[in-house]
């Protein structure tokens, strides 16, 4: 479906976003350089690092779960930052309205310093206490990801603010997981519809977005994944079906069902996706 630019998006004018218009092409993705990132048969994990409390959060498991269907890799859980590790990284006190924030940057060097295991693709930090990139000017973020580094740091802070049911903060914290890992592999932000990998400036745009890709970045995602045998896309789709049933996700669930059905060459009619 066609994106709609309103006020204050991404996308809009005089926002970050507006460098990305332009957009990534399939064609530009698959040309070789430092902006690709490919698992190896050796580098076949994303790891998901809990930094400081993470009680509130949505369980490892979910979250394991999820990222593993949508990639179709393995996940691990990483080792907590210890106290000390902890202490290395920069906090913003002043904040912007969620208390002291996490300096995004210097919590993926800490990850990158302290958590770089073997068999690691990519090395995720996730924290419930806000982000920020005080040095570029962003006095919050979502999250953030280094493809130097193979590390990205992602908050699940401000997605309580309206008290959702846990189907929706769990949706919401996922999304964001799947989005940034996306960056990981040198997918950038979707400029040609409504695409998980769309940029987005706030909590509502966010919503705004499917918790699928587009054609153009399936086709990202499926060509990563040639030194290690391809991509199963009919196999991703039935895993992310059963994920989004078994967290109540009856919308998702509705529109990967109709996906698995077509890719199967079943033809069966099929009713619109019901509302959440």
């Amino acid at each position: 479906q066609p994106m709609t630019v309103k006020p204050g998006d991404w996308l809009s004018k005089g926002e970050a976003g507006e460098k990305d218009r332009k957009g990534q092409t399939l064609q530009e993705f698959l040309r070789p350089g430092p902006h690709r990132n490919f698992p190896s048969k050796m580098r076949m994990t994303i790891y998901l690092i809990p930094i400081g409390d993470v009680s509130a959060a949505p369980a490892f498991s979910q979250l394991a779960t999820c990222v593993s269907a949508h990639f179709g890799m393995a996940v691990k859980q990483g080792r907590p930052l210890k106290s000390k590790e902890l202490k290395q990284v920069e906090v913003n006190e002043d904040g912007a309205g969620y208390g002291p924030q996490f300096e995004a940057p210097s919590a993926s060097e800490v990850l990158f310093n302290t958590r770089k295991e073997r068999d690691a693709f990519v090395t995720v930090g996730y924290t419930m206490s806000d982000l920020c990139d005080s040095t570029k000017g962003f006095n919050f973020l979502f999250g953030q990801a280094d493809l130097d580094k193979n590390v990205g740091v992602f908050s699940f802070a401000r997605y309580m603010d309206d008290a959702p049911a846990p189907s929706i903060f769990l949706r919401r914290c996922c999304m964001v997981l799947c989005h940034e890992i996306g960056h990981l592999f040198g997918m950038k932000h979707c400029v040609w519809g409504l695409c998980l990998m769309n940029g987005s400036n706030h909590l509502e745009e966010s919503e705004r977005r499917p918790f699928s890709l587009c054609p153009c970045d399936i086709l990202k995602l499926e060509d990563a994944h040639r030194p290690v045998g391809g991509l199963d896309l009919l196999q991703r789709e039935q895993r992310l079906l059963e994920f989004y049933e078994a967290s109540g996700l009856t919308q998702d669930a509705d529109v990967a069902r109709i996906r698995v059905q077509i890719m199967s060459g079943v033809c069966t009619p099929c009713s619109a996706p019901s509302k959440e």
